[in-house]
């Protein structure tokens, strides 16, 4: 099989930028509760080449109204991105409850050329369903960028779960057919609301990264074979399944493994490890 694709990729911890913007280090801790040390540039490129991943997807995440922190920032990403375009692809985050968010949203489609937005209802703050962020969505589907939502388990523990069960999602499936929306974590726990979803809407994808069940092993098992699902997992949705690492909470290559020695088809591994991703970027 081809290099996979790496569709959850956290630009933090890498040292080149934590030197010049130190505020960015405590953010991580406070928010993702990462204590590892920052690390080169390098190494992230290591992680990926023992990974057999030829792409990774880069996201950021817009906190900075609830707690003052970008992780790590537009301007990051695209300065990645512009500096290695063969090896990352980008993906913005704008805020949907700040007055500037749709000017933003302007700057990373028309500037940074980013192919979609990242929202976090838990650490940004807003309900999905909400005015605010139906303006969002319009202009992501009416410029054919995908929208990237964090949904199911935070660790952080001061931001509230009440936006991140999927069954929020339905209702934005089915009011915008054409905007492509990837749920990230499969949502655990609420894996079987994820699946009601995505039977619904053939336009609501899910990336497997997270860890929340134990080892990558573990967690792959509990989420997409064991009892019943690996029958969803086969027959209805391994077309929108995406491989993701979560990079640096979790290394590259155990992700990638653990699909590798999973008992899943070999038609479905290279569905989530490869094909799905590269359908969805070439759009």
């Amino acid at each position: 099989m081809s290099g996979y694709i790496d569709f959850h990729i956290h630009a933090l911890g890498i040292r080149e930028y934590i030197k010049s913007n130190p505020k960015l280090r405590e953010c991580i801790k406070k928010i993702f509760y990462l204590n590892t040390s920052p690390q080169p540039i390098k190494v992230l490129f290591k992680q990926m080449e023992q990974a057999n991943v030829e792409k990774g997807v880069l996201i950021s995440l817009d906190a900075t109204r609830v707690f003052n922190c970008n992780l790590p920032g537009n301007d990051i990403v695209y300065e990645l991105v512009r500096n290695y375009p063969s090896k990352f692809i980008g993906i913005g985050s704008v805020d949907p409850l700040k007055p500037d968010v749709m000017s933003e949203l302007e700057k990373i489609y028309s500037k940074y050329e980013f192919k979609g937005v990242f929202l976090s209802p838990a650490y940004q703050g807003f309900n999905p369903l909400s005015e605010n962020v139906s303006k969002i969505y319009e202009y992501l589907q009416d410029h054919n960028m995908m929208l990237i939502i964090q949904l199911g388990m935070i660790w952080y523990h001061k931001v509230s779960l009440k936006w991140n069960n999927p069954l929020i999602i339905d209702d934005v499936a089915r009011s915008y057919r054409n905007l492509k929306i990837i749920i990230t974590h499969m949502a655990w726990p609420w894996i079987e609301d994820l699946y009601t979803v995505m039977f619904r809407n053939r336009n609501v994808y899910a990336i497997v990264s997270g860890v929340f069940t134990g080892t990558p092993e573990e967690h792959l098992r509990t989420i997409l074979i064991e009892g019943y699902r690996r029958r969803i997992t086969e027959r209805f949705i391994c077309h929108r399944l995406l491989f993701g690492s979560e990079f640096p909470r979790m290394e590259i290559w155990k992700m990638s493994k653990a699909i590798e020695n999973s008992n899943l088809s070999e038609y479905a591994k290279r569905r989530i490890l490869r094909d799905n991703a590269l359908e969805l970027l070439s759009n």
